[in-house]
């Protein structure tokens, strides 16, 4: 549930699309059935889901459902409506730019008027931002602080981010409790885009980011609308990901010279994750044949695939896939084929990416398509939110980190451990943000 004046927000957004429909289908608006809420044929079953959550004052789960619906196109019959109805979410938020960007499209059909009239009626009538004055403690006592995963339940993000939210409120003043909420698409893309737009900007929202977010920015991809430079950091669970390829023994490859003659399959999440991002970059710069077979959704699928014999290969974080992993590594069920620079102490015989560059016009772009490793799996608080709340977060972090409970929790659930403070992954994201041009444009080509 969204906090606080929600119940302002559904008669703003309804007369909102009352003002923006035609007038024949606002008539359908227009007639309360029995309950006094407007009755509408509903013809794609996802935006029924919406519309219920909608009615329910339950704007956060119906904005996120919205765009996760829009995201896997399972609105073939609504768009139209769909587009409306967040458009008049966003406006009743106060984010006229962002419902600008939607009602552009729409103009032609609305008509300019109407257009101009709910974004008047949205600037006097949005919730007024939250006072920053307000005590951290008072603040957060009673509330819920949500905590979103752009990942699919199940893999390791997954569970780093619950295990964070099990304890990370009793460490903030007031004690919020933290909701986790999975919000898949786009490699978290999706998630990003929500936290900067959409979601509140008071200290109730924060996210676990995947550590490519910032090179998805930087390289232009068409789906985002985020600022990674404007994002609050809070801290990482482990530390900087050393990142390798691996192939499955019964794949016939056993080293990266292999892989460049024969073509093989690697699993991977869409574009813009990083288990899409490493066989494309092995392809691109260091001639590799893998054969990428995308559209698993989180690494524990990709697993999953390649036991069953469905793919050769993936991309893995090396101190996680040799903890969680450690049977097939054990058992010589993989083989490492190749892996990000500095070497890992325990693979002196794997060559790096760096080593296998034929230039430093090569090895620039494959170090910036990996830089986000030194990000480890960061949390973060979107832009806006108030110092002070920024600040508790921070502090809750580092205090759940040395928490007994959530060291117990961590060693049970057999997670690579090694927290990075907030303050340090603001530095790394700085630097990543100011990699050299050139690097940036021949990366950008493998993930278009």
């Amino acid at each position: 549930m969204m906090p606080r004046a929600t119940h302002r927000l559904r008669p703003l957004v309804l007369s909102g699309l009352l003002m923006m429909l035609p007038a024949h289908a606002a008539d359908k608006f227009a007639k309360p059935d029995p309950d006094g809420l407007p009755p509408q044929d509903v013809k794609d079953l996802h935006y029924g889901d919406v519309l219920f959550y909608f009615y329910q004052d339950d704007y956060f789960d119906s904005i996120t459902r919205l765009l996760a619906a829009r995201e896997l196109d399972r609105l073939p019959n609504t768009r139209g409506e769909a587009e409306l109805l967040l458009g008049g979410l966003y406006l009743s938020l106060g984010e006229h730019v962002e419902a600008g960007k939607i009602f552009e499209t729409l103009l032609d059909r609305i008509g300019r008027l109407r257009f101009l009239c709910v974004l008047a009626c949205s600037c006097n009538l949005a919730p007024a931002s939250p006072a920053t004055a307000e005590p951290v403690a008072d603040f957060y006592r009673g509330r819920i602080v949500n905590l979103m995963i752009g990942v699919n339940v199940g893999g390791s993000y997954d569970r780093d981010a619950r295990l964070v939210a099990r304890y990370l409120g009793s460490h903030m003043p007031g004690n919020p409790t933290i909701v986790p909420q999975n919000m898949i698409g786009g490699g978290g893309i999706v998630m990003a885009n929500f936290l900067q737009s959409i979601a509140p900007k008071d200290g109730t929202s924060i996210g676990m980011i995947p550590n490519t977010l910032v090179v998805n920015q930087l390289v232009g991809m068409a789906a985002v609308r985020y600022d990674m430079g404007k994002f609050h950091w809070i801290g990482s669970i482990m530390p900087a990901a050393h990142s390798a390829m691996v192939a499955w023994h019964a794949s016939g490859i056993g080293s990266i010279e292999e892989a460049r003659r024969r073509q093989i399959t690697a699993g991977a999440s869409p574009k813009g994750s990083f288990l899409y991002a490493m066989p494309a970059l092995l392809n691109e710069f260091l001639g590799t044949k893998f054969k990428i077979v995308a559209g698993y959704q989180g690494i524990a699928n990709v697993y999953l695939a390649m036991e069953r014999g469905e793919v050769d290969s993936l991309g893995i974080t090396w101190g996680e896939f040799k903890v969680e992993k450690s049977d097939m590594v054990r058992d010589g069920k993989i083989r490492i084929l190749v892996q990000s620079a500095p070497k890992a102490d325990d693979l002196p015989d794997v060559p790096t990416v760096d080593e296998l560059a034929k230039d430093e016009a090569d090895r620039g772009p494959m170090d910036f398509l990996l830089s986000g490793n030194a990000l480890g799996r960061p949390l973060a608080a979107p832009p806006g939110t108030p110092v002070e709340r920024v600040e508790a977060l921070r502090a809750a972090f580092e205090e759940t980190m040395k928490d007994p409970r959530f060291l117990h929790d961590v060693e049970a659930s057999r997670t690579e451990f090694g927290p990075i403070a907030g303050d340090t992954l603001q530095r790394s994201v700085e630097r990543i943000l100011t990699t050299p041009k050139q690097w940036i444009a021949r990366a950008k080509v493998i993930l278009e």
